[in-house]
C-alpha cells in the first residue's frame, strides 16, 4: 500500500476511531498529547480530498475525548511552537467547536449557514454585507469549513456546571494565561 492510500485511510478513520477508543482502554489517554501534536502539525503534502476537514474532525475528537489534557495542550500549542497561522487557526477552531460539542450543540443545517453569521450583526451592518455576493461566498465557505459534522456518535450531555468548569479550566484559563504571559514579555 502506498503512502497516499495509507494517509487517506488514516485521515478518513481517525475521528471515528478516536471517539470509539475514548471510553475503552488507556491508549488514547496515554498518547493523547502526542496524537494531538501530530494532528496539529500534519500537512497536506499528498493532496488528500477534504484533508483540512478530516484533520479538524480528528482534532475535535481528541479534544472531546480528553478535554482536561488536550484543552491546555491546544492553548500551549497556539502560543508556542513553530506553527503556521493556519495551524494556529485550526487549533482555535477545534477548541471552539469542541466546546460546542461538549455543550451538546449540533451542527447547523447547510441552509442556515448564510444567515447564521449575520443574525448577530446590527441592522445597518447586515444591510451593508448581506447584499455582497463576494461576502456571502466567503461566509458560506468559512461556515462550511468550520461547521462540518464533527460527531460520529452522540455524547452524553454534560451538566451545565460541569461544562462551565471544564471549558473554563481547560480551554479559557489556559488561553488567557498563555496570552497574558506573551503580552507581558513584549
Amino acid at each position: 500500500m502506498d503512502d497516499y492510500e495509507r494517509h487517506r485511510i488514516s485521515l478518513n478513520t481517525a475521528a471515528a476511531l478516536i471517539r470509539r477508543k475514548a471510553d475503552f482502554g488507556s491508549e488514547l489517554k496515554d498518547q493523547s498529547e502526542q496524537l494531538a501534536g501530530i494532528l496539529v502539525s500534519l500537512q497536506d503534502n499528498l493532496e488528500i480530498p477534504n484533508f483540512h476537514d478530516l484533520r479538524l474532525q480528528a482534532m475535535i475528537s481528541i479534544l472531546v475525548a480528553q478535554p482536561a489534557r488536550i484543552g491546555p495542550y491546544y492553548a500551549m500549542t497556539f502560543f508556542s511552537g513553530d506553527y503556521s497561522l493556519a495551524q494556529r487557526a485550526s487549533v482555535l477552531t477545534a477548541m471552539g467547536l469542541g466546546a460546542r460539542e461538549l455543550a451538546g450543540f449540533s451542527r447547523p443545517s447547510s441552509n442556515e449557514h448564510e444567515s447564521m453569521l449575520f443574525t448577530r450583526l446590527p441592522d445597518r451592518l447586515y444591510k451593508l454585507y448581506s447584499g455582497s455576493v463576494e461576502m456571502n461566498a466567503v461566509t458560506v465557505s468559512m461556515s462550511d469549513m468550520m461547521m462540518q459534522p464533527i460527531a460520529t456518535k452522540k455524547r452524553v450531555k454534560l451538566i451545565r456546571n460541569d461544562l462551565g468548569r471544564i471549558v473554563a479550566e481547560h480551554f479559557i484559563y489556559p488561553l488567557i494565561g498563555r496570552w497574558k504571559t506573551i503580552a507581558q514579555t513584549r
